[in-house]
């Protein structure tokens, strides 16, 4: 075998293992979107600006738009200027404290309630580099 030959096999080797492994990280991106859509809680995960880099079907059903439709977004292209000011500071709070915050707030739809937990992404970075909500309706709780 030459030298050609058997840089030849090793580069068919490398690349069935790259489609395999493909595969693979395909086959678990499809189970963890699953799960994230599966959750009547809202999952919304927002980068440095406040803008939607992923949320889920709860809270896009919630604002009456598609996950598609939602990536980029701002906060003033589904609440209300006041609402969106609120999100806003919160989203800095936990960016600046570096820490998780849980709080008890009125929902989207007059009379709701909901319980959210807010809390830094760091994406493998020693820097914050947005914010992840996850919002529960326990509104039937208060009752």
């Amino acid at each position: 075998m030459t030298d050609l030959d058997e840089t030849v096999r090793a580069l068919r080797e490398a690349t069935e293992r790259l489609a395999v492994s493909e595969q693979e990280s395909d086959r678990i991106l499809g189970i963890l979107r699953a799960v994230v859509d599966t959750t009547p809680d809202m999952i919304i995960v927002r980068d440095l600006e406040d803008r939607i880099v992923f949320c889920n079907d709860a809270f896009a059903k919630l604002v009456g738009r598609t996950v598609e439709a939602l990536k980029g977004a701002a906060l003033t292209d589904y609440f209300s200027p006041e609402e969106a000011a609120q999100v806003a500071a919160r989203n800095r709070e936990v960016i600046q404290g570096g820490r998780m915050m849980l709080y008890e707030e009125p929902g989207l739809r007059p009379g709701t309630y909901h319980y959210t937990v807010k809390l830094p992404l760091y994406n493998g970075s020693t820097s914050p580099t947005g914010t992840i909500t996850i919002a529960r309706d326990v509104t039937s709780l208060r009752a």
